[in-house]
């Protein structure tokens, strides 16, 4: 089954996520990422896999063609993503070596060329 294959080279990992309706309260939560998953419905089959985790994974973190993730949560699961994009952002600022936004112009690449500052 392709499912099983995708699972046996994913990493699975604990995430503290918050908790969805509860502003500022966080619990633990199952995850696994994979890239390129060979199953369609990969990321239905790891929040319903109780092979693998108690109650299914949570959060599923899939990279499509090494350039396109796409995270699902498990409606069930009673968490959210709230205040994700927040942290990817300062995270990847940090990286970049870059002021936050709002902070000053941000030398970018838009439609408009690069080193345009947008905004």
């Amino acid at each position: 089954m392709a499912y099983d294959r995708d699972v046996a080279r994913a990493y699975t990992f604990d995430a503290v996520l918050p908790v969805l309706g509860l502003s500022g309260s966080m619990r633990p939560s199952t995850a696994i990422a994979v890239e390129d998953p060979t199953s369609t419905l990969f990321a239905t089959w790891a929040h319903q896999d109780i092979r693998h985790t108690a109650a299914g994974f949570d959060l599923v973190v899939l990279c499509e063609r090494k350039h396109h993730y796409r995270l699902s949560v498990k409606p069930t699961a009673g968490i959210c993503l709230q205040g994700l994009s927040s942290a990817l952002e300062r995270a990847e600022m940090a990286k970049l070596h870059l002021p936050e936004a709002g902070d000053s112009c941000i030398p970018c690449h838009s439609h408009l060329g690069p080193d345009v500052c947008v905004g």
